[in-house]
């Protein structure tokens, strides 16, 4: 959570310096599509399964530009895709092609996520059946994102 709180004071952070400092311009398109571009998305499968995932909240910057974005709610971000079937206890496998220095995931919950640290780029899932909302927090030297993907476990698949 304290994550998020500090992802949404540097956008407006950014968005008070560049409103205010002159170098924007209305009509000026601060979040280039390169700067998305360079942003790593993860892989996440469980038992080879691929899963789906989306992009959430985000700063990043690099080459001298930098950019803060702020998302909907993690369950908004995934109501579109189908949760993943999985079997109680299954482990979910999280990789980047530029590792993270430090990747942190929990259920979203309306109070908000517990955050618990991924080691070894393995999840363990929910022994209860049920659907759940993830989100994935990835942190690198040029920034931070957020995740979502949705899971459904179910016993019919032990």
């Amino acid at each position: 959570m304290r994550k998020i709180i500090a992802i949404l004071c540097l956008f407006w952070i950014a968005v008070f310096s560049f409103g205010f400092s002159g170098q924007w311009k209305p009509g000026d398109s601060f979040a280039t599509p390169d700067v998305k571009l360079l942003l790593p998305m993860p892989m996440l499968n469980v038992e080879g399964a691929p899963v789906p995932v989306r992009l959430g909240t985000y700063t990043w910057s690099e080459r001298g530009r930098g950019v803060a974005v702020d998302a909907v709610d993690p369950p908004s971000l995934v109501e579109s895709l189908e949760p993943v079937n999985v079997r109680p206890n299954a482990v979910l496998n999280v990789s980047f092609t530029d590792a993270p220095e430090e990747i942190q995931v929990g259920i979203w919950k309306e109070g908000g996520v517990d955050f618990k640290k991924v080691s070894a780029g393995q999840v363990k899932l929910p022994s209860d059946e049920g659907e759940y909302v993830y989100v994935l927090v990835a942190s690198w030297p040029q920034g931070d994102a957020s995740y979502a993907f949705p899971i459904r476990v179910s016993r019919l698949l032990e």
